[in-house]
């Protein structure tokens, strides 16, 4: 039996009934071989998150990060890539980032009393999100951040 016609067995309506193929869903969706398919993103065993929007497994975020104010203010735009870099590597998507330039902080961090705010609104697979963080808190560029999940 091809691939084809065993999808097509899967989605017809009427055989096999429904309780008895919702086992053969759940195997393939976790192995992988309907990973595009509209059962995935219904069936509660799959793991995914059905947000009804494009991308249904993908959580609204904004992210607002304090770059080192030691980095020269031509490097300033390399930092940010960088950023969105890591975003990137993490299964982000960016819908807009918005450099605010350099500010005073309310308090002294790393004895620094400035930095370089960067906010970046995106789509990020919330199984990812604490990956993204243990990142930002590796690297030495990036002072402070704040991950919030966004309402929908």
């Amino acid at each position: 039996m091809s691939l084809t016609n065993f999808r097509r067995l899967v989605y017809h309506q009427d055989y096999p009934a429904n309780h008895e193929r919702q086992p053969l869903i759940n195997t393939l969706c976790i192995i992988g071989l309907l990973t595009d398919s509209f059962a995935c993103y219904n069936n509660p065993s799959s793991g995914r998150i059905n947000n009804s929007r494009e991308n249904e497994y993908l959580n609204r975020y904004e992210l607002t990060v304090i770059i080192d104010p030691n980095i020269a203010e031509e490097n300033v735009p390399q930092a940010m890539e960088k950023l969105t870099e890591l975003v990137n590597k993490n299964g982000g998507v960016i819908s807009q980032t918005d450099h605010w330039g350099r500010r005073k902080l309310a308090y002294p961090i790393q004895h620094h009393s400035e930095g370089n705010y960067v906010l970046l609104k995106m789509d990020l697979d919330p199984s990812k999100a604490a990956e993204l963080e243990a990142n930002l808190n590796i690297s030495e560029t990036f002072l402070r951040h704040l991950l919030i999940r966004l309402e929908d």
